[in-house]
């Protein structure tokens, strides 16, 4: 598979995501010291909850209105109403004008409109790939989101602070390219069936939307799915939460490496920094490698794999405090998690029926976002429990999850065996 054989869309998308998230990165995870700076910690804890939860609620919202109009309908409505926050954002933070309260509500609307944007961008992923090539552009987005993570974190560790102003000014530049991108070069891939009056009572009443998801709710295929992606993504977001704090309690002062007398000593916060690096630059570089590595293989062995090796590396980064042993344990948990998050995807989507696509993307979006709540959970059950305790929570989750996807492939199997056998009937 070649990038350049994929959907004009994939590929006009990725190079336009790729400088928006780049930016964003050096952006969004910097807000929150901002926020802190002018308003305090008790209370930004508090309206960076209230942002989440208002993304979540609006994420609901765009997936049915999605199906009901279009992906390039909503994914342009949002690209422009976000470009006006980020021009709001500039004018806001510029060298003559501070008003860290109109920050915070443009920070709110480009969540709200990156959750009604969100299911319709990934149904359009959908729409415009193969079962063959879709886990090759999930992995190119995972690479992706990856690299500009760790380029953004450091640029904007640097540069925040100092140029605020001028780093909103190249997010609204970005922005505004999108807006061209999507106007002559995006092509819709969904034509709806809904009518006209439907359209009307879905932009307008929300309660319709919410009405969309009794579908999703009566499919017990896709419930099984989520529960097995929340089961084994939880092991992430408990791992790096839990780790870190840990580590700065039990790991002490330990030599790292030595040479002719030198030597370079880490504390327990900085090995957490030291992993998490490890983390990107193990994404960066395998992540386009291991899909092609992996694709010979069956489906379902690749998705087990994947999920044991990285439960057991979070597992082994739980309890253990040796240095070089965290880090081929950590070495462990990237790999796995390479192997298994486009296997899963592909899985995800063939579920999902294709004229209720953003409603089901929009509800595995929710249930996402159980997964984020894991990780202040293990913050807390870690301090009741011991790191021995902690790693077989891990194990027994990535455990779990696979017997749920054992469950759901053979649910899949025997309805395909069924239809099969109606099918020969008739």
């Amino acid at each position: 598979m070649r990038f350049r054989d994929l959907h004009a869309n994939i590929k006009i998308r990725f190079y336009e995501m790729f400088l928006g998230n780049l930016l964003g990165n050096m952006i969004y995870p910097f807000m929150a010291i901002y926020f802190a700076q002018k308003f305090g910690a008790a209370i930004t804890g508090i309206l960076l909850a209230v942002n989440i939860g208002v993304g979540i609620v609006a994420g609901m919202y765009g997936g049915p209105l999605a199906d009901r109009i279009g992906r390039r309908k909503i994914i342009l409505a949002a690209e422009s109403l976000r470009f006006l926050a980020l021009i709001g954002l500039v004018i806001v933070n510029s060298p003559w004008l501070e008003m860290p309260v109109v920050t915070y509500l443009m920070m709110m609307l480009i969540n709200i409109v990156w959750g009604i944007s969100s299911p319709a961008n990934e149904a359009m992923i959908v729409d415009c790939t193969t079962n063959e090539n879709r886990p090759f552009v999930y992995s190119l987005n995972y690479w992706s989101w990856n690299v500009t993570m760790l380029i953004g974190g450091i640029v904007g560790g640097f540069f925040f602070q100092s140029y605020r102003f001028e780093i909103f000014i190249g997010a609204a530049c970005v922005s505004l390219m999108a807006i061209g991108l999507l106007l002559f070069f995006i092509k819709e891939t969904y034509q709806p069936t809904a009518t006209v009056q439907q359209v009307k009572t879905g932009i307008t009443n929300p309660f319709a939307s919410l009405a969309s998801y009794k579908s999703v709710l009566a499919n017990k295929i896709f419930l099984l799915y989520c529960a097995a992606a929340t089961l084994n993504g939880a092991i992430e977001n408990m791992g790096f939460s839990y780790i870190g704090v840990r580590l700065a309690e039990q790991f002490g002062e330990q030599q790292l490496l030595s040479w002719q007398g030198w030597q370079l000593k880490v504390d327990g916060i900085e090995m957490y920094g030291v992993l998490s690096s490890e983390n990107a630059l193990l994404v960066a570089v395998l992540g386009l490698m291991i899909p092609f590595l992996i694709r010979r293989f069956r489906e379902q062995h690749t998705l087990y794999f994947g999920i044991v090796t990285y439960t057991v590396g979070y597992a082994l980064c739980a309890v253990l405090n040796q240095p070089w042993i965290l880090f081929v344990a950590m070495f462990l948990a990237t790999a796995g998690e390479l192997i298994w998050v486009p296997v899963q995807q592909t899985v995800m989507v063939r579920l999902i029926p294709g004229e209720s696509r953003s409603t089901y993307l929009a509800f595995n979006r929710m249930a996402n976002s159980v997964n984020q709540m894991t990780g202040p959970l293990a913050v807390t059950v870690g301090s009741f429990v011991s790191a021995t305790g902690m790693g077989t929570i891990f194990f027994l989750s990535g455990m779990m999850a696979i017997y749920l996807f054992t469950v759901l492939f053979r649910k899949i199997a025997a309805d395909q065996a069924q239809a099969a056998t109606e099918g020969s009937g008739a």
